[in-house]
C-alpha cells in the first residue's frame, strides 16, 4: 500500500495544536553556513509509482530561491517515466490559521522537468491529486 504523510498541522483532528508548531523549532539550529533545512508541506507517495510533493503559498505566490531549487531537484530526482512519476504541486491558499490543503487551489506544478502554470484557478489539490491517481495509478488500484 502507499502511504501518506500529512503536516499534523492540517489535520483538524490533531488535537494538540500548540505541541505541532513547536515542534517546528527543532530545525532552527541547524544550520550549515547559508543552508537550512526546510519542510514540505505535502507528500504522497502510491506503490513507488506515484509521488506528489505539495508546498503550499498564501495567496498567489510561487515558489522562490533555494525552497524553488530544492523541491524541483527532488521532485526531479524521483521522476523516472514509465514506472514512476513525481509531481510538484504549488497551492495557493487565503488562511490565516490552519490550512485546508485539500480545498486549495493548485496555480502551477512541475512534471517531467517542467512547469506548467494552470490558467484557470479551478482544480483543488483534492481533485487535482484524485486525477492524478486515476491517470498512473487507477482508484480501484490503492
Amino acid at each position: 500500500m502507499g502511504s501518506v504523510l500529512k503536516m499534523p498541522m492540517h489535520n483538524p483532528h490533531y488535537r494538540n495544536e500548540e505541541l505541532i508548531r513547536s515542534s517546528f523549532n527543532i530545525l532552527t539550529g541547524i544550520k550549515f553556513g547559508n543552508i537550512r533545512p526546510m519542510d514540505v508541506d505535502g507528500f504522497i507517495e502510491i506503490h513507488n509509482k506515484l509521488f506528489i510533493f505539495i508546498e503550499t503559498k498564501h495567496g498567489i505566490s510561487p515558489l522562490q530561491g533555494a525552497q524553488k531549487m530544492a523541491l524541483e531537484r527532488l521532485s526531479d530526482a524521483v521522476h523516472n517515466p514509465p514506472d514512476k512519476h513525481s509531481y510538484l504541486l504549488v497551492a495557493s491558499h487565503e488562511a490565516q490559521g490552519d490550512i485546508d490543503v485539500a480545498t486549495s487551489l493548485i496555480t502551477e506544478y512541475r512534471h517531467n522537468g517542467k512547469w506548467h502554470w494552470v490558467a484557470e484557478l479551478e482544480y483543488t489539490a483534492y481533485d487535482f491529486v484524485y486525477n492524478l491517481i486515476e491517470i498512473h495509478i487507477g482508484h480501484n488500484k490503492i
